[in-house]
């Protein structure tokens, strides 16, 4: 059997001119007589390559000294060897497809740390959103705070300057009743008819206050509502975004594998081998991920896009007592004794909001 002459020129191997006019070539696969070409050895130029069933030859001179080959096949195209070497005629073709493969895999390598740094940076505009959610909030809530307080200190104050002008209005009343000699039930009715009419702008006092804080309580309300839809939304984006990132990661490494099984059974079959149980191993772990890609792909929302509208308190339900609806009722020395018109005349000194 015929030794392999396949050199670093990465020819297939040698070919010789027999006597006979035909052309002789040899390496691996033993020594094959081309008879088809008959006399063409003198259509080669010395020293030229010689090309046969895909392969080419460098010339050497007729080992035989000029003699047809002692070697000679059977029949045309009969070679005395039946296991080529594969791996040394495709020596070119497996170095580059291992400078892919080692490409891929250097790719493939990659993908863990690419998914880490996109679900970094959505982590980094997540917590930045949310702490402008943060901020807002805290914006409106010391608003809202501040809001109410004043609300309160204005329904305070004018209830104090509205039971002041009563009282002073009252006392110059009496003086003016007394220096016509008005007697105790005339007092009385005087009396009553101020505190009454104190009792109505004090109500009215105590309505513009009900308003107000029913007013800032809605928009309190509403922006609360707003302000979790907002939440709501900001928590589906970054786990959109986290299944889009993860989704295109695994597309990835699943196109990277189905190259890679290409290029394994390229390897294979250049090796002599087959092409299909070469690829085979990469294709199962390529098919393995598309369920996973698929479920990747779907996306369950908890936030129906529907913001609720806040139910502010009734204006009755708001607390605005001390004297705000309190009528006047004459009882007892001319209807002089009541609470309110004690409040009045100054014989109680409260005039805060309880």
């Amino acid at each position: 059997m015929a030794t392999s002459l396949i050199g670093s020129d990465g020819l297939a191997g040698v070919y010789w001119r027999g006597s006979n006019g035909n052309i002789y070539t040899k390496n691996n696969l033993g020594i094959t007589e081309d008879k088809g070409f008959g006399q063409g050895a003198g259509v080669l130029a010395p020293g030229a390559n010689y090309s046969y069933g895909g392969l080419s030859f460098r010339e050497i001179a007729n080992p035989n000294g000029g003699q047809a080959s002692t070697e000679q096949p059977t029949s045309t195209g009969t070679t005395y060897s039946s296991t080529p070497n594969y791996a040394a005629i495709n020596a070119d073709t497996i170095a580059q497809l291992g400078q892919s493969e080692s490409t891929i895999n250097n790719a493939l390598g990659r993908l863990g740390n690419q998914l880490n740094i996109a679900k970094s940076n959505i982590g980094s505009q997540y917590g930045q959103r949310s702490g402008e959610l943060d901020t807002s909030f805290n914006q409106n809530q010391n608003s809202y705070n501040s809001s109410t307080t004043q609300n309160k200190q204005n329904l305070r104050s004018n209830k104090n300057v509205i039971n002041d002008q009563a009282s002073s209005g009252l006392r110059g009343l009496q003086r003016l009743l007394g220096s016509y000699g008005a007697v105790g039930s005339d007092m009385g009715l005087a009396g009553q008819a101020v505190a009454e009419q104190a009792s109505a702008q004090n109500a009215g006092a105590g309505q513009a206050y009900a308003q107000n804080q029913r007013s800032l309580d809605t928009n309190w309300g509403n922006f609360n509502n707003q302000l979790e839809s907002e939440r709501k939304k900001l928590n589906e984006w970054r786990g959109q975004q986290e299944q889009q990132v993860e989704q295109q990661s695994a597309t990835s490494r699943q196109d990277l594998l189905t190259k890679l099984s290409d290029i394994r059974g390229q390897m294979a079959a250049a090796r002599g081998g087959s092409y299909a149980a070469g690829a085979q191993p990469y294709l199962d772990q390529a098919n393995s991920l598309s369920g996973r890609i698929d479920e990747l792909g779907r996306f369950n929302p908890t936030y129906s896009g529907v913001t609720p509208v806040y139910e502010a308190p009734t204006l009755g339900s708001y607390d605005t007592r001390n004297g705000a609806t309190i009528g006047a009722q004459a009882q007892g020395r001319g209807g002089l004794n009541t609470p309110y018109l004690n409040i009045l005349l100054g014989r109680e000194k409260d005039k805060q909001l309880v």
